[in-house]
């Protein structure tokens, strides 16, 4: 498992701590000082390369140099099992937390959440995370040459291109890199060291002979070189060759005709000159990449095998300690690869029942990767899909899709054909690829095994593959906006899945919640999707999942706020908060959903400098903008407006609709529409633009649909300002029943409030007056303001008329005090802006505000922008200099 120092986030997925740790040295090493001064010298770089092929020594050099490096280094030991995009990076956090803790952990959330930012966006929060260390470190991957995938060498490549000035990278690898080397060559961004540099020289080469206790002559040692070419792991395997043997130079010159296979000819050497039961040893344990006494005796059946691991590293049989406490050893990989061969030629009929015992030792120790890699090999493809189908919810929550697809696919046709929860969970894993058409065949060929009785492959029962099968079905139908289908399918899901599949019960509540709040049934969704943020919170409380947890909390506070209980919101976003903080007291980068919905309440409540920190906090959790950030800069529109700062509105709505247009999300882009005809209204947009709107919305006034109502919301606001009052009341009424009949709430408090301003437009007082005494009644409990405020003049004027004619009461005063209220005037330095002032003024830099005020630095120069325009000046200097004369500091 991952070390203790590490994130919880990283402590729930297994890995082996010793891909994280240096490996040790060999007692008998010779010293390579100008290899290792060269070395220091390249770290300056942003990246160092060694590339050679397999047994020149770079492992050996770079533990050598981080020993004495003085610097913190993180270490990566790669394998075939780091071609996961997301699992590559865990495993490279989970390196970098050793030497810095908690660094990475609002990037690795979202490499393991299912709606995430481009990979950009995501590194760029690894990336700043790491530039806020004060010390220099370096991350070493050992062994890039087993990553193949492209997304990770397109994510590595942005890294080293936009790496943080205190982090230097350095890659091993015994082939040449899939990266732009020459590129890098030519800007000066690496240094490169390859086999010519790392073969060993004379001097060397007598070092090493007398370190191994081989005294031979001048000339002998000579040939001795001449025949490996300097090549560390030959001179390693010839020198155990000729320890004992009394001519030497038969042995060397023996060796011209077959240097190809030296190393096969010294490994056969070597190991014929062992007892049998090392023999047996050897080659039962290679066909394992890692070693330690537990799997041994699982694979071996042998009770002494940490004896055994223990005699074999004093007899230098090739074999590395990987961690200090030498639990885990791995054999040299030439040496483990001879050994291989061996077992296939001379016990090829035990070498299934070997990896059949790794896969069985692996899986009930919670690695899955290296458990379905060793059942494959095995030939045991039952074995490696029930392993596969016992961890595929672990495996989809930690968004490793790609890996339950590959694991299924690996499997004979026949098996996945004869068995219901394969093709299940096969369609499940192309759900992320939106293959529909492949998902409906393969849930077709399920749903026809179960009615057929056909025997699952893991152990589920009838009624959790038919949940399942609806739970997936409910989701197709969600991509396909077959919501009714949604309803029914997740349903079905609910009544059959038995409480502890919480994972699909989630997800079946999730489908359910989408389903009635599209069909206008609002306390129904309200109920699914407190059923699936208790589920989130219960059950993934200390799992990471954090997306869960805001996704379901976020939709279930917007529905409280569409029925108008904006307490019940704020309760379910704070405790939505506490549960996506990391270890660190970090907010992690899901919270952005939460801040951005607290900001809301806020701004409804007209605390309009609360709004904007928890706006900005929102902004500051992303990199930089992506689309997902269109939201909160939509909300900082509308607080501009409302601050009469018209000109700031419109650049922040630009800027909301650049991040839409990169989204391929109709609800982002039906945001935005709605944000901009909501400013024009605002702004005095020409009533032609407004008509033509509803025209190009192709909205039927007469019968309004409720899951446009936002829409329809919008087209009475543009019929008032037309000044078509019947034509906007008639629509209203109609959207009242709706709302009334959804349980909208807050909806219909809107709805009021347009409905008295419309009847007031047609000179009826007494029903608007009436009228708007319902919408205080609704309102009162939950203390909206700027619902009214945003009205303008004319709900001034409703509500003065209405306070003249019925009295004042606690809450009409805060609203006419709240339309007349001047603390957020362009003259005047809101609390953020002072704060900021307060900061400038003691010679802080942007970067040192925002890392301070935990916002970024475009936010810090937005405010300041804000400060010199209020105060009238040009630069800081004169800002603080008219803050000391008007005493703002104080």
């Amino acid at each position: 498992m991952a070390a203790g120092t590490v994130s919880s986030l990283v402590e729930q997925y297994p890995l082996l701590v010793t891909k994280l740790s240096i490996p040790n040295l060999e007692l008998e090493l010779v010293a390579r000082p100008h290899l290792l001064a060269r070395l220091h010298q390249a770290v300056a770089r942003p990246l160092v390369v060694v590339a050679a092929p397999a047994g020149w020594g770079k492992t050996t050099l770079l533990a050598a140099w981080v020993r004495q490096a003085g610097q913190p280094v993180a270490w990566l030991s790669l394998d075939e099992g780091d071609n996961e995009l997301a699992r590559f990076w865990l495993h490279l956090i989970a390196a970098l937390q050793q030497i810095r803790p908690g660094v990475g952990e609002a990037a690795l959330v979202w490499f393991y959440a299912r709606e995430a930012p481009p990979v950009e966006a995501r590194l760029a929060l690894l990336i700043n995370d790491l530039a806020l260390a004060d010390e220099t470190f370096v991350l070493v991957l050992d062994d890039y040459h087993y990553v193949h995938s492209p997304a990770i060498h397109a994510s590595l490549v942005f890294f080293v291109e936009h790496p943080p000035p205190n982090v230097h990278l350095i890659l091993t690898s015994r082939s040449e890199l899939p990266l732009p080397i020459a590129r890098w060559r030519a800007r000066r961004r690496l240094v490169e060291f390859d086999s010519h540099d790392l073969r060993f020289s004379v001097e060397e080469c007598a070092e090493f002979l007398h370190v191994m206790g081989l005294p031979l002559t001048p000339e002998q040692r000579d040939a001795f070189l001449a025949r490996t070419e300097g090549w560390v792991t030959g001179l390693q395997l010839i020198a155990l060759a000729l320890q004992d043997r009394s001519n030497p130079d038969g042995f060397i010159a023996g060796l011209g005709a077959r240097s190809r296979y030296i190393a096969d000819y010294l490994s056969q050497e070597v190991l014929a000159r062992q007892p049998p039961t090392i023999q047996e040893f050897l080659i039962r344990t290679s066909v394992l990449e890692r070693l330690s006494a537990e799997l041994c005796e699982a694979v071996t059946g042998r009770g002494d095998s940490q004896h055994m691991l223990e005699l074999l590293e004093r007899l230098k049989l090739f074999i590395i300690a990987l961690d200090e406490e030498r639990r885990w050893f791995r054999y040299h990989s030439l040496f483990r690869d001879f050994l291989r061969s061996q077992l296939g030629r001379s016990r090829p009929e035990i070498t299934g029942e070997l990896h059949r015992r790794a896969a069985q030792w692996y899986a009930a120790n919670g690695l899955p990767h290296d458990a379905v890699s060793h059942a494959l090999a095995a030939q045991d493809y039952e074995l490696a899909g029930r392993i596969t189908l016992e961890n595929a919810n672990e495996l989809w929550r930690r968004q490793e899709q790609l890996s339950l697809r590959v694991w299924l696919e690996a499997l004979p046709l026949a098996l996945r054909e004869r068995h219901p929860d394969v093709c299940l969970f096969h369609a499940w894993s192309l759900f992320s690829t939106l293959r529909i058409d492949e998902i409906l065949s393969l849930l077709a060929r399920a749903e026809a095994l179960l009615t057929d009785g056909a025997l699952p492959l893991a152990n589920f029962s009838t009624d959790e593959l038919r949940g399942i099968l609806a739970t997936i079905q409910a989701a197709v139908t969600v991509v396909q906006q077959d919501l009714g289908a949604t309803a029914e399918f997740a349903q079905a899901a609910l009544t059959q899945l038995p409480p502890e599949q919480k994972d699909w019960r989630y997800a079946a509540l999730v489908g359910a919640g989408l389903a009635h709040h599209y069909h206008n049934d609002t306390d129904a969704a309200v109920l699914a999707f407190t059923e699936a943020f208790a589920e989130a919170v219960a059950f993934k409380r200390g799992t990471g999942d954090f997306y869960g947890r805001a996704f379901a909390a976020s939709w279930l506070a917007r529905l409280y706020v569409v029925q108008g209980r904006l307490y019940q919101a704020k309760e379910v976003y704070e405790e939505a908060l506490a549960l996506v903080t990391g270890q660190t007291g970090k907010l992690l980068p899901t919270a952005a959903w939460t801040l951005s919905g607290l900001g809301e309440l806020y701004f409804q409540w007209n605390d309009l400098a609360l709004a904007e920190e928890y706006f900005h906090k929102s902004l500051a959790l992303s990199a930089r903008p992506t689309p997902a950030t269109a939201p909160p800069y939509l909300a900082l529109a509308r607080l501009a407006q409302a601050r009469g700062d018209p000109r700031s509105a419109k650049a922040f709505l630009t800027e909301a609709v650049r991040l839409a247009e990169r989204a391929n999300l109709p609800s982002y882009r039906r945001e935005v529409t709605l944000c901009r005809m909501w400013l024009a209204l605002r702004q005095g947009e020409h009533k032609a633009t407004l008509a033509k709107w509803i025209h190009e919305q192709g909205l039927e006034l007469a019968q309004p649909s409720p899951s446009r109502e936002a829409e329809y919301v919008m087209a009475a606001r543009i019929l008032i300002t037309l000044q078509e009052y019947r034509g906007a009341l008639e629509l209203i009424e109609k959207l009242l029943v709706l709302a009334e009949a959804g349980g909208r709430g807050g909806v219909v408090i809107e709805l009021l409030i347009l409905q008295a301003l419309a009847l007031q437009r047609q000179a009826e007082s007494e029903p608007a007056m009436a009228t708007l005494q319902q919408a205080l009644a609704r309102a009162e409990p939950e203390r909206y303001v700027r619902l009214f405020v945003d009205e303008g003049d004319a709900m001034l004027r409703l509500l003065r008329l209405l306070v003249a004619r019925a009295g004042a009461t606690d809450y009409t005063a805060r609203l006419l005090s709240a339309f007349t209220r001047q603390e957020d005037s362009p003259d005047a330095l809101n609390d953020r802006e002072s704060e900021i002032l307060r900061l400038l003024a003691t010679g802080m830099s942007n970067r040192e505000i925002a890392e301070s005020l935990v916002i970024t630095v475009g936010t810090v120069k937005w405010h300041t922008n804000h400060i010199y325009s209020k105060l009238g000046v040009k630069n800081r200097s004169q800002a603080v200099a008219k803050a000391r004369e008007f005493r703002l500091l104080d």
